[in-house]
């Protein structure tokens, strides 16, 4: 019996509870209750002392695991021999009188893994639309070893490995300044691989999203070492992204959308009341089976020429550039908070195509101290706020308003980072003209930076 364990009984009753789901409804439904109970026991402030991600364990069920369809002992032969030959080439450069050395257990430790993406998974282009693959540094030996079982590269390569300066050689890790035809990316340096894999990850998506460059299968693979893990700079770079919606909405339900004023799509919809935008996004959505549109940072718009609120006598001045992010879905949608943080002010601000209700938090992170503006809101949301109001992350700030108190909008948010408010109460520019959009870039970063839908 376990001493902990105050009520084995009852213990033994959620047991054959979770089991009886899994067997009756599977695993997923078993993970979905989970998720629930896990999500009860934060709303009370409690942090759950287990982890469902274990270490060391495959994320993929033995029962559901592919067969290797190729021959495996050719390939475990192919496999030694490389390993082979990574550790000669480390040998022969510590056994000169330069006493170079080089870096041999990392991929000795990784040989299975590299030697499965070389022969199953990655994929080379004539297009340059090859997957990117950020290699672990210090496994280098191992990447030349293949090339020269490959015939890439030749002894008189590998036994130059760590002597580039003064004559063609082997870098000691990827570098594509000294090795253009050889190395992508240069991995080695206080875990910036894994930083610049994520970050490819994003611009990919961000441009597959706009069709600038087609996305289609290309994959970035990225390789880490326990060494570049445990930096902090890491660890916020693959934090979860920040939540703003309902967070019973997954990710898969969102969808970018280009409300821009090159878009052609746009012409036909009738701005001077919601009804015609209403319906346009509405449409999008469903025809997309989404619940969620973002986008328009820094977006140039034609619908902000309806409003006198925008409006200037000189083009030059005319405000129609978008400085913060939109989430376009139903009227009522919560709205959670993004970081910790107090009340700072709220407003509702009534002209037409202004925010409506409106809610700025401000946040310290150290000494540091900057504003989120959640606009767009319902008048519920702000009748029982005060200043000064302490906000947790993830809680319940509003709900999205209707166009009769929004500004006279499709139902949205719009979410905006502000670093010197500059003595604004309940409200904030949220849009500028050409003439203030560096100003603004500095003073309202990309919410997609924490959001990290692209």
């Amino acid at each position: 019996m376990n001493p902990e364990d105050k009520d084995p009984i009852e213990t033994s009753e959620w047991l054959d509870a979770i089991n009886s789901v899994i067997e009756e409804e599977g695993v997923e439904r078993a993970s979905f209750l989970m998720t629930k109970l896990a999500k009860r026991l934060n709303e009370e402030g409690a942090i759950p002392t287990y982890n469902l991600t274990t270490p060391f364990r495959n994320s993929i069920p033995v029962k559901d695991e592919a067969q290797m369809p190729g021959d495996l002992f050719m390939e475990r032969r192919i496999r030694s021999l490389i390993r082979w030959n990574a550790l000669a080439l480390v040998l022969r450069a510590n056994k000169n009188e330069d006493d170079l050395g080089g870096h041999i257990s990392t991929f000795s430790s990784a040989a299975t893994l590299y030697d499965v993406g070389f022969n199953y998974f990655f994929r080379g282009s004539e297009g340059q639309l090859e997957d990117l693959i950020y290699y672990q540094g210090h496994s280098s030996p191992g990447i030349y070893a293949r090339s020269f079982l490959e015939g890439y590269l030749n002894e008189e390569d590998l036994d130059n490995f760590r002597r580039e300066v003064k004559k063609p050689g082997l870098s000691s890790y990827p570098h594509p300044w000294l090795m253009p035809d050889y190395w992508q990316f240069p991995t080695v340096s206080m875990g910036l691989g894994p930083i610049m894999g994520i970050y490819q990850a994003h611009i990919m998506r961000y441009m597959s999203a706009r069709d600038l460059v087609p996305r289609n299968d290309r994959k970035v693979w990225v390789f880490c070492g326990d060494g570049e893990m445990d930096g902090d700079f890491l660890k916020c770079t693959v934090g979860k992204s920040v939540r703003l919606m309902d967070s019973e909405i997954d990710l898969s339900y969102y969808i970018p959308i280009d409300l821009s004023d090159s878009n052609v799509a746009l012409e036909s919809v009738d701005f001077e009341t919601s009804k015609s935008f209403s319906s346009f996004i509405n449409h999008f959505l469903k025809s997309h089976s989404k619940t969620i549109a973002y986008g328009g940072y820094m977006e140039k718009r034609l619908i902000y020429n309806r409003s006198i609120h925008f409006q200037n006598e000189s083009l030059e001045q005319q405000r129609n550039i978008h400085l913060g992010l939109d989430l376009w879905c139903t009227e009522k949608t919560p709205v959670l908070a993004a970081f910790d943080g107090m009340v700072h002010s709220f407003k509702n601000n009534t002209a037409f195509g202004d925010y409506g209700p409106t809610l700025i938090l401000e946040h310290h992170l150290q000494d540091f101290v900057f504003f989120t503006l959640y606009g767009h809101l319902s008048l519920d949301s702000i009748a029982t706020l005060y200043t000064g109001q302490k906000i947790q992350a993830g809680a319940i700030v509003g709900r999205l308003g209707g166009p009769k108190v929004n500004g006279d909008y499709p139902p949205h948010l719009h979410f905006q980072i502000i670093e010197d408010l500059q003595g604004n109460f309940g409200d904030y520019p949220g849009v500028c003209n050409a003439n203030e959009v560096e100003f603004y870039k500095d003073n309202c970063p990309d919410p997609n930076f924490i959001l990290k839908l692209q």
